[in-house]
């Protein structure tokens, strides 16, 4: 489906109309659910020109109690968008619509108005939730406009860009990246993930934002059994010391290069991930077929942090600070941020004191993740405060760094460095393989990496068949690794979906 900015405008005028007809006015709360789609942009676009203030909600909070979440979020209305949203599990609340029923809309018995008559808040968003219960975040209007200015000097925004989101909706980062297509005039498509491959080559965009298992997953498919080191050695030996490529390595790669942008959609001028810890393979394949994957730092707290860019990149790093961001380090490394104008403006519903664990004030935000910069600016991430694994003996191991190497193991898709009682280590990984033989040759393979880098042996090994995902719970909803469930996954000894490494056989082996 394609519409015109003029169409999508007159949509929108129609949507305002027809919600305020069904009884929705200014300074109402609305709870959103939607899929990516067309109609959750109008509907967001009409609520916005309301004045009321969106809860973005996330499928994951399908599963709890949504009946405390409209009391907590002082909630008037929950409106469902798009095929996928299952009305009928709530057909016991009439609160609950999907927006393109008919007729007026219920309302909430006892559901007050916003406080704020100047509507400096039009949202609410919730965290991640990696390292815990994902929490509710306020979103000041002059935040969102101040981002979205900035954006077009972070990643040069053309008219003749076409952008591809499919990451949820509820995303805050999905939401602006709409609001700057819309105001810089850029092409925009907004697709469910199962429709992402099909939807690269139709579209073809120009710039492109996914997890590092997609970029992975591309290079896989595309590869084959071409073996991805040798692939990068090539490369390496065919540069000059400027880091171009010579004549003879470019001819000797153009094929598997043609290949992959073919793949990408053949247009593509911009890809960035970040969203977990991205594999030095990864990045290594696509600078090696000179193709533009560029990492990047950011947290829902207070957006894009650092960014490589086409301009001004770095191996290993996650690029310089963004403008309108000034970047510090505590004493003991974690990264604090302080924007030009705050993105968000604090926690809703958290105790002061915990909220003033992350909002310092003076606008300046405590990210919990640990880092350094090199000598020419470069923001290096070590992993998150709160993942830090004690051993026994005091020392303390960041499961990142360790985790990107470990996904560069061929057929290693995605991995999970964890603790296990009160001194060892273990790991969950999903691997594209299957049988004794193969389980053996990654367990030596993950052994040597954590040897290497922590210079600690590696306990059990879990491999779990499906991938991690947010719909099983093993990612967040923001895509990053859902430790919490990972450690429950591994204490439970994957029933059914693991295998364990029996050590007196010698053998992994289905549990």
């Amino acid at each position: 489906m394609i519409r015109s900015f003029a169409q999508l405008r007159e949509d929108v005028h129609q949507k305002v109309t027809e919600l305020r007809h069904r009884g929705l006015d200014a300074l109402m709360r609305v709870g959103v659910l939607a899929c990516n789609c067309y109609e959750w942009i109008v509907l967001d676009l009409a609520l916005v020109s309301l004045r009321c203030e969106i809860v973005a909600l996330t499928s994951a909070q399908l599963h709890g109690d949504l009946e405390a979440i409209a009391v907590e979020q002082e909630l008037s209305t929950v409106l469902l968008v798009g095929n996928g949203t299952p009305i009928s599990r709530f057909a016991h609340l009439e609160w609950v619509v999907a927006e393109n029923a008919r007729g007026p809309i219920p309302l909430r018995v006892g559901s007050p108005r916003q406080a704020d008559p100047e509507w400096t808040a039009p949202f609410r968003v919730f965290s991640s939730g990696s390292t815990g219960t994902p929490r509710c975040i306020s979103v000041p209007r002059a935040g969102m406009e101040q981002c979205i200015e900035e954006l077009k000097e972070t990643y040069a925004f053309d008219a003749s860009d076409t952008l591809l989101l499919f990451l949820p909706v509820a995303n805050l980062q999905q939401r602006f990246l709409v609001y700057a297509a819309l105001w810089y005039g850029i092409s925009l498509v907004v697709i469910e993930p199962i429709h992402l491959l099909p939807a690269l080559k139709e579209t073809a965009p120009t710039i492109l934002l996914a997890p590092p298992l997609f970029f992975e997953t591309i290079a896989r498919r595309v590869t084959g059994s071409l073996p991805l080191r040798w692939l990068i050695r090539m490369a390496a030996r065919a540069r000059t010391r400027r880091g171009r490529l010579l004549l003879w390595g470019r001819l000797a790669l153009a094929p598997l290069r043609k290949r992959v942008f073919s793949e990408l959609g053949g247009r593509v001028r911009l890809m960035i991930t970040g969203m977990a810890p991205v594999g030095r393979a990864t990045l290594e394949v696509y600078s090696a077929l000179e193709l533009p994957l560029f990492e990047a730092y950011g947290m829902t707290e207070c957006g894009i942090i650092a960014c490589n860019t086409p301009r001004t990149a770095r191996s290993g790093s996650v690029g310089h600070p963004v403008a309108g961001v000034r970047v510090e380090l505590l004493p003991d490394g974690e990264i604090t941020v302080q924007r030009r104008v705050p993105l968000t403006s604090g926690y809703v519903g958290i105790d002061p004191e915990v909220c003033a664990e992350t909002y310092l004030g003076q606008g300046k935000v405590a990210t919990g993740d640990l880092g350094w910069f090199d000598d020419e600016g470069f923001l290096h991430l070590m992993g998150r405060k709160k993942n830090v694994i004690v051993l026994g003996d005091g020392r303390k191991i960041h499961p990142e760094p360790v985790e990107r190497e470990l996904i560069s193991i061929p057929w290693v898709h995605q991995a999970a460095l964890l603790p296990e009682g009160h001194s060892g280590l273990a790991c969950v990984i999903h691997a594209a393989g299957q049988g004794s033989r193969f389980e053996r040759a990654v367990r030596r393979e993950l052994e040597r990496i954590v040897w290497e880098h922590t210079g600690q042996g590696l306990g059990r090994v879990l491999f779990n068949k499906e991938p991690f995902t947010s719909q099983n719970g093993l990612l967040t909803q923001n895509l990053k690794l859902n430790r919490l469930a990972l450690r429950r996954l591994l204490g439970s000894q994957g029933a059914t979906a693991a295998w364990k490494w029996e050590e007196s056989k010698n053998v992994i082996a289905p549990r």
